[in-house]
């Protein structure tokens, strides 16, 4: 399975992830601005069908979380939820080593 990923998630894209996994369906308006205020997003891809999405929301600083990390049904299992979740995690740890750095 040839997963890529890639660092933006359209507000269709979005929508399509959380309705394929049956979490709430939200409005686009809400959707915009939360992407828009997103600190770092990863969308996977299988063949070129979407297949997960992640993200990190918090401040760039001190709080920086994990959130709406979903796979579709048909592709789970394969490793790509896992795969998104090192991909945040790696850019959470870059922020961390960039603040200590710093202080």
């Amino acid at each position: 399975m040839n997963i890529k990923l890639n660092y933006s998630i359209s507000t269709d894209e979005f929508l399509e992830m959380v309705e394929s996994v049956g979490w709430k369906t939200y409005s686009k308006e809400q959707v915009e601005t939360a992407l828009k205020n997103t600190i770092y997003m990863v969308k996977a891809s299988v063949d070129g069908k979407l297949a997960g999405i992640g993200r990190v929301v918090g401040d760039n600083s001190i709080v920086c979380m994990l959130t709406d990390i979903c796979v579709k049904p048909e592709f789970q299992g394969h490793g790509i939820g896992l795969k998104i979740t090192l991909e945040l995690k790696k850019y959470i740890e870059r922020v961390l080593i960039i603040w200590m750095n710093n202080n």
